[in-house]
């Protein structure tokens, strides 16, 4: 893609069970997944994507997401957020506001591991007025490489890591 959502750039509903987004390129943000609506994803693998010049390097969401037994990896961003990236509709990444998906975001016994964010949160950054649950899940070896939250990078919004394991992480400059 030339913009965002190198993979898929959904603005409605999409379900994805049992598939791979990978090998995707956005030369600006969301290389796996661009999402404006609401995205459910199982038994998934998303992995060796890149966002070249922005952020979101797997997926990037202003809607909902619903991430279960699936796996995030090896996905790179040019900023911020190397894994996933998660905003609200008022700012940060991802394609001009849309339609709004339900706020919710879980993340419930997955892995995010081996991200790159050339900036913040190399596995995961929420920037966005957002309530996100992650449960049972592994976020591992990821790296941010000149900033902040190795593992995991929160600017704004309400994040509870619940059962799960933060571990061998790299940042930069803090966390």
């Amino acid at each position: 893609s030339q913009s965002d959502g190198g993979g898929i750039a959904n603005e409605g509903s999409l379900v994805v069970v049992g598939g791979s987004i990978n090998f995707n390129r956005a030369m600006s943000n969301a290389g796996g997944i661009g999402n404006e609506g609401f995205v459910t994803l199982t038994d998934t693998n998303v992995s060796n994507n890149i966002a070249s010049q922005g952020d979101a390097g797997g997926i990037g969401t202003r809607g909902g997401l619903s991430i279960l037994r699936s796996t995030i990896s090896n996905n790179t961003a040019g900023h911020n957020a190397g894994g996933i990236g998660i905003a609200d509709q008022s700012g940060g990444f991802i394609m001009s506001p849309m339609m709004s998906g339900p706020d919710a975001v879980t993340i419930v016994a997955s892995k995010i591991m081996g991200n790159t964010a050339a900036m913040n949160g190399g596995g995961l950054s929420l920037i966005g007025d957002k309530e996100v649950t992650i449960e049972f899940t592994e976020i591992a070896d990821n790296h941010a490489q000149s900033g902040t939250g190795g593992g995991v990078f929160v600017s704004a919004g309400e994040l509870a890591i619940e059962y799960s394991a933060v571990v061998n992480n790299v940042a930069g400059q803090v966390g």
